[in-house]
């Protein structure tokens, strides 16, 4: 019986070596990403916030009816979302976790 659970445990340690990796480089691609594209994002949005006093009061009252912004953030949090899935997609699918066999 002992040497069931010390397969377990060995089969478990293999196991969750290879989660944790994935999911540590998960991580580091995504904070990259936003890291990366934070700044390109940061930038539109100033450049849309410094137009805005050129558009009529009628027409930004509106804007703000149907809650324009918030859209905007969405549609700006979605892009960063799917960048990251595809830098992670992209590098898990370089990576091989498997040790070499010898």
């Amino acid at each position: 019986m002992p040497w069931l659970i010390s397969s377990l445990g060995g089969l478990l340690a293999i196991i969750s070596a290879n989660l944790v990796a994935k999911v540590l480089v998960s991580l580091g691609m995504s904070v990259i990403t936003f890291v990366g594209m934070g700044f390109l994002i940061r930038d539109i949005l100033a450049i849309i916030q410094e137009n805005v006093f050129a558009i009529p009061a009628v027409a930004l009252q509106t804007m703000a009816l149907v809650k324009l912004d918030v859209a905007i953030n969405i549609v700006f949090s979605a892009a960063l979302i799917k960048l990251g899935q595809f830098g992670v997609n992209g590098l898990i699918s370089k990576i091989n976790f498997n040790p070499p066999s010898v």
